[in-house]
C-alpha cells in the first residue's frame, strides 16, 4: 500500500496475564479474542475488496478504471494495486488473522519472491505471527539468496 500506511509491528513478547483479577481477566481475553476476530476479517475484507477491484477493472477497463478509484475513493494506482495483489496472493489462506495488514501487502508486492511468501505462509499455517518486520526480513532473506545465485538460476 502506499508509505504512509503504517501498523506497528507485532511483539516476539507473550503477555503475562497473571497479575490480572479474574474480572479484568476475564474482559481482556474476551477483547482480545475480539480483536482476533475482528483482524482476520480485515485480512479477509482487504482480499475481497481485492477481488471487486479485479471484477471493476476487468469491466472498465484501465483508462476507466483508474478514473474510478480515484473519484470514488480519493486512491492512486499503487493503493488499489495493493489490494488486488494480496487478493491474488493470499484469496484461499488459511491463517490470515495472524499476518499484520502491512505484512499482507508487503508479501503480496510483485517484487516478493515466491518462495519468500509460502515461507511466510507456512510460519502463518504454524500459528506464528507474521508483522511486517517479520514480513520484510523473510523478503529480503530471499532477495539476498537470489542475489548470490547465477543469473540463469535466479530465473
Amino acid at each position: 500500500m502506499s508509505s504512509n500506511l503504517y501498523i506497528e509491528p507485532l511483539p516476539d513478547e507473550v503477555f503475562d496475564y497473571s497479575n490480572l483479577d479474574v474480572k479484568c481477566l476475564g474482559f481482556v481475553q474476551q477483547q482480545t479474542g475480539e480483536i482476533r476476530s475482528l483482524m482476520k476479517r480485515t485480512a479477509q475484507d482487504i482480499i475481497e475488496i481485492g477481488q471487486r477491484l479485479i471484477k471493476v477493472k476487468k469491466l472498465l477497463g484501465h483508462g476507466q478504471y483508474r478514473k474510478w478509484i480515484k473519484a470514488e475513493f480519493n486512491w492512486g494506482k499503487s493503493t488499489a494495486n495493493s489490494f488486488e495483489n494480496v487478493a491474488k496472493q493470499f484469496a484461499g489462506v488459511q491463517n490470515l488473522d495472524v499476518f499484520a495488514a502491512s505484512a499482507l501487502y508487503e508479501l503480496a508486492a510483485p517484487s516478493t519472491h515466491e518462495a519468500a511468501r509460502q515461507e511466510a505462509i507456512a510460519l502463518a499455517q504454524a500459528g506464528e505471527k507474521i508483522s511486517y518486520k517479520a514480513a520484510k526480513e523473510i523478503k529480503q532473506k530471499y532477495k539476498a539468496k537470489l542475489a548470490k545465485l547465477p543469473l540463469e538460476s535466479a530465473q
